[in-house]
Formats: C-alpha cells, sequence, structure tokens
C-alpha cells in the first residue's frame, strides 16, 4: 500500500503531499490522522529550531504551518458534513 499523505522536509520547508489518485486525493479518517501526523513532524521541526535559535528557519516554518493548519481544519470540517 502507497502512503496516501506523503511530507518531505528540506530546511525550512515542508511539503505534504496528498497521494491517493485513485480516491481523487479525498482524505477519509485515516488520510486526516496521516495529515495531523505530517503536521505535527513539521511542529517539532519548528521547535528545534526554537531551540536553536534560528530565526529564519522559525519564520519560514511557522508560514509554512499556518497553511498546513489551514487546510487541516478545512477538511475535517469538510468530512464532519459528509460524515
Amino acid at each position: 500500500m502507497t502512503d496516501t499523505v506523503l511530507l518531505a522536509i528540506d530546511g525550512p520547508r515542508a511539503t505534504i503531499t496528498l497521494n491517493d489518485p485513485a480516491k481523487h486525493n479525498r482524505l477519509d479518517t485515516v488520510g486526516l490522522g496521516k495529515l495531523r501526523e505530517a503536521i505535527e513532524k513539521v511542529e517539532a521541526d519548528l521547535e528545534k529550531a526554537r531551540s536553536a535559535g534560528d530565526e529564519k528557519k522559525i519564520a519560514e516554518l511557522e508560514e509554512n504551518l499556518a497553511s498546513r493548519r489551514s487546510f487541516l481544519e478545512m477538511a475535517e470540517r469538510a468530512s464532519a458534513d459528509y460524515s
């Protein structure tokens, strides 16, 4: 089975990719959980950057996380509407 949510971290950039073309990247309960896990990994990197005092990486990760959290919240609302 292929991972339906992929996470690639390259320095301060975290890319989360939905990878379930057979389901048109629809997020079910499992997919939402994997998306949450990917965001938690990025949050852990943010905490490491804060501990290291890396201001540039902190700013980039915070911006990156804001959009991912917004997407997760939207996906969770949509999922609740269809349950």
